[in-house]
């Protein structure tokens, strides 16, 4: 009896233990993660608790589709981050949530930070050690005007993060915390809008396949990748039509105004040298009588016969040599008629000397005869249609 009842509790405690062991284990699995109060993500992702907490963090590939913990944190981060709730009171939206709890896996698995999840030895904790100091900040306080406080930081810096992701890629069994750390990066420089959902999708977040690094946003509408600019296209044909009709206006302008210039200048050569010619030629026998012109300015119709005479010549009369004569003397010129002796311009006289003046008058034109032939060069005849009668002038 002593030795059964000695030997009785060993195991009934021993099946006691196992048991507490069993049940520990399972209370331990708290499924919870922070999302936005009255998102229709808080079915599934606020089971047990409302808070993310390092117990609900798994950190190889393959535990996210074997584990309960992994599928439960997968399914709430994928209904955030497709979500577009926003909760206009509080600032908060299942999006910001959904970065927030891809944050708390990474710095939970890379650095133990708030705690430790596994022992994983990796070698990507060296290269991603830098970013510590930024992907801290407010780890363990979230609040909704301090989610991305952080992406400002110098440590978040895109080359560390480029090297980060790149060593993730490299192994085989923790892609999706290079992924979780590209996804980050990308929305603190393309920050998704209030009501919007993330433009990554959370299947190509959670995937072996490497994420591509985004440079450009991606919910911007795509650019023209020729970067012709459509107002430059046309603006510049138009611009290139004004300056070459202004140039060639330009031209035409000068061209004209040089040949104008050159035949303004012809013509006053052709005027002198024709001029020169006639100055040559107009001393040459009969050259007067080529230019009519003349012969009009001398008519008696410009001197009259009641003034000095007609013709080009100068009438005059001298009592004292040719008895009160009248006398025609032309400008000096060859090959012209012979003057004719003038009229005798007589004056009244009285009887009984009728005799003396028919000497007197002889005399005279025996006078006139020789003075005649003296002056036979010398002489123009008048205008054709003149009257061949000298106007008389008084003694």
């Amino acid at each position: 009896m002593l030795g059964f009842l000695g030997r009785g509790p060993r195991p009934t405690i021993q099946l006691t233990l196992a048991i507490l062991f069993v049940f520990s284990q399972l209370t331990s699995v708290v499924l919870g993660l922070k999302t936005t109060a009255g998102s229709p993500c808080a079915s599934v992702c606020n089971r047990d608790s409302t808070n993310t907490t390092s117990s609900e963090i798994v950190c190889l590939d393959r535990q996210y589709n074997s584990t309960l913990k992994g599928t439960h944190f997968q399914e709430c981060v994928d209904c955030q981050l497709r979500s577009d709730f926003f909760d206009t009171i509080s600032g908060e939206s299942d999006v910001t949530w959904g970065l927030y709890n891809l944050r708390y896996a990474f710095t939970s698995c890379l650095y133990g930070y708030p705690r430790q999840v596994a022992n994983i030895s990796s070698p990507c904790v060296v290269s991603c050690s830098s970013l510590q100091p930024a992907l801290d900040q407010n780890i363990e306080n979230p609040s909704a005007y301090g989610f991305f406080e952080w992406c400002g930081s110098s440590a978040f810096a895109d080359v560390v993060v480029i090297q980060c992701h790149e060593c993730y890629n490299l192994t085989t069994n923790q892609i999706y915390l290079g992924n979780f750390v590209e996804a980050i990066r990308y929305n603190c420089h393309f920050r998704t809008s209030p009501g919007q959902a993330f433009p990554i999708s959370p299947d190509n977040i959670f995937t072996q396949n490497p994420l591509p690094e985004h440079t450009v946003s991606l919910t911007d509408p795509p650019k023209d990748d020729s970067g012709v600019n459509l107002p430059v296209v046309i603006a510049v044909p138009i611009v290139c039509f004004i300056v070459l009709v202004c140039a060639l206006s330009v031209c035409c302008f000068f061209c004209i105004r040089h040949r104008r210039k050159k035949a303004k200048a012809r013509e006053e050569r052709e005027f002198h040298e024709q001029w020169n010619t006639m100055a040559l030629a107009s001393p040459g026998p009969g050259a007067w009588g080529q230019y009519p012109a003349q012969a009009s300015i001398m008519s008696p119709a410009v001197w009259g016969y009641g003034g000095y005479g007609y013709g080009p010549g100068v009438a005059f009369s001298d009592n004292n040599v040719n008895d009160g004569q009248a006398q025609c003397v032309g400008f000096a010129k060859s090959d012209f008629d012979t003057i004719q002796p003038a009229v005798t311009v007589t004056s009244s006289s009285t009887p009984g000397s009728s005799e003396q003046e028919q000497q007197q008058q002889q005399h005279a034109g025996n006078g006139n005869e020789g003075q005649a032939q003296a002056h036979a060069q010398t002489y123009f005849p008048p205008p054709p249609g003149a009257s061949q009668h000298p106007p008389q002038h008084g003694l």
